[in-house]
């Protein structure tokens, strides 16, 4: 069994919870493994920065067992880099109409809609797109509650302007926002009947109506009623990004939190974390990404036919 749709990105953009309101349908399978990343040969282990590729390497070998095994638990992500692998992911799929994965690197790829149109050429395609500079802004907010990026929002933002040919935290970042290209890629080697294009304000603002006709492209029942998602608690940056982000690194960070009494632990937390949503983009720092991709952002609007000026501001 091969799937039969993907979800290719962008990320930040909503694509989690679009996936696994899509995951609720009963004619609907999803991969296990929700961004194995097969079609896209840029995410291999060799291309990241030397410091990374131990850890890469465990990656691979970590999703190569499970794999291997009843696939019984749900994975966010994973290098799967054998077909015959990747076509295990699917193999319980049974009498869905619709079954996909969701690598949303496939959107910036410039591997994956060519080797996507090779393999699995009837495939339909959907993805969400995101004002660009929000997007960078939240990637970066993600990077520091992981404790991956330990520096300020501008000095990540620079990092990303000089960067070089490997990935890190810095690249790809910027980039991920072009969409023209990206999108572009897409509509030149599939019909645009199986291209489904939303924007990330479509999902925030009418999820419902933006879901149905998720449902009807993929040729599932559009009246089949998915129930809202669980509200996660919401996530926490550090107050301090740089002692922040040594603390995470480092380990001392989950240490203490094992530490700790409860109601200390608490305490602590509280002083050392704000939520997420409390850290707005610099006005300074969106006007300087909307020009960095004001042009990119007027070509996509031509080639999708949208009106994307709330992006510009």
């Amino acid at each position: 069994m091969t799937p039969n749709f993907f979800l290719v990105g962008a990320p930040k953009a909503g694509t989690t919870s679009f996936y696994r309101h899509l995951g609720q349908h009963p004619e609907v399978y999803l991969s296990p493994i929700k961004e194995p990343g097969y079609f896209a040969d840029e995410m291999r282990p060799e291309n990241f920065r030397a410091e990374l590729r131990p850890r890469m390497k465990r990656e691979l070998e970590a999703t190569s067992e499970y794999v291997a095994g009843p696939m019984l638990d749900h994975r966010h992500g994973g290098f799967v880099l054998d077909w015959a692998d990747y076509r295990k992911l699917f193999a319980r799929a049974d009498k869905e109409q619709a079954i996909g994965e969701g690598s949303v690197h496939y959107l910036w790829s410039r591997s994956a809609a060519r080797n996507i149109a090779a393999r699995i050429p009837e495939a339909r395609i959907l993805a969400l797109l995101r004002d660009p500079a929000s997007r960078a802004h939240s990637q970066y907010l993600h990077g520091v509650t992981a404790g991956v990026i330990g520096v300020p929002f501008r000095e990540h933002l620079e990092r990303g302007l000089r960067h070089d040919e490997w990935f890190d935290a810095a690249h790809p970042f910027l980039e991920f926002g072009m969409y023209f290209e990206q999108v572009k890629r897409y509509l030149d080697r599939f019909p645009r009947n199986r291209v489904f294009i939303r924007l990330y304000e479509d999902f925030r603002d009418h999820q419902e109506e933006t879901l149905r006709d998720a449902m009807a492209f993929l040729g599932v029942d559009p009246k089949f009623k998915l129930k809202p998602e669980a509200r996660l608690r919401e996530a926490r940056v550090p107050r301090n990004v740089r002692v922040g982000g040594w603390l995470k690194r480092s380990g001392v960070w989950q240490a203490g939190r094992k530490m700790l009494p409860g109601r200390l632990r608490k305490l602590v937390r509280s002083a050392a974390l704000r939520p997420r949503a409390e850290v707005n983009l610099d006005p300074r720092d969106r006007a300087f990404l909307v020009e960095y991709y004001r042009a990119d952002v007027e070509k996509l609007a031509e080639l999708i036919g949208r009106d994307l000026s709330e992006w510009l501001r």
